[in-house]
């Protein structure tokens, strides 16, 4: 074989294995951003006899929610709160409901009692009963509905006074629209303009071994 056929055929290897790169690449990007998950923003208020439970702690909140190259979802990555602010809900994953986030923060809601650890059971009675408003107009229990993006949702056990009831809803700080027109580093996708940038800087850290460290 001569040394110009060599190098011929040596051309044509170097060409196929780059190009099955390139494909191979191409294959691995598309197939996640075909999975970027949504990402929004909802707010809340939860008020028990007339005051608003103070949901602001630690244990109630999620470390930020990265783009993550595995299949594994856990409930708390999908709907949770961040920087112990306890008026705004961010929601990672589509098929959301109120109840998927109430259970997260381990509250038990139904349409006539509230159940948590700290609170015990409560539960309707002659004078007060719970209540509940969905971005300003009050509805029957509304906690298997899917949050959308935006939306507000007060849950209020008190006496039936709708002027405390409304009163009580417009106190939420209803900055979702703000959360959603952000960055946010938390995100993949979604109203996150930079998803992508956070996605493909990930998939590259995915071909180190750092994570292979011992």
């Amino acid at each position: 074989m001569t040394k110009k056929k060599i190098v011929h055929y040596l051309i044509i290897w170097a060409v196929s294995i780059i190009g099955a790169f390139l494909l191979f690449w191409i294959w691995y990007v598309y197939s996640w951003i075909k999975y970027i998950p949504p990402h929004y923003h909802a707010n809340f208020a939860l008020y028990v006899n007339g005051l608003k439970v103070d949901l602001s702690a630690d244990k109630y909140m999620e470390d930020v929610a990265g783009c993550s190259l595995t299949w594994k979802v856990y409930p708390a990555s999908r709907v949770h709160m961040h920087n112990n602010d306890d008026d705004s809900i961010h929601i990672h994953a589509a098929w959301v409901s109120w109840e998927h986030f109430f259970n997260n923060i381990a509250y038990n809601i139904g349409p006539d009692f509230i159940y948590s650890k700290e609170s015990g059971l409560i539960e309707n009675n002659t004078n007060n009963s719970l209540q509940f408003v969905l971005n300003g107009k009050k509805v029957d229990f509304p906690l298997y509905n899917l949050i959308n993006s935006e939306d507000t949702l007060l849950v209020y056990y008190w006496n039936k006074n709708d002027e405390n009831l409304l009163e009580a809803f417009g106190t939420i700080n209803q900055d979702a629209s703000e959360y959603n027109s952000k960055y946010d580093p938390g995100s993949c996708g979604g109203t996150n303009e930079n998803g992508i940038v956070v996605l493909v800087h990930n998939l590259f850290e995915s071909f180190t071994w750092t994570d292979h460290q011992h």
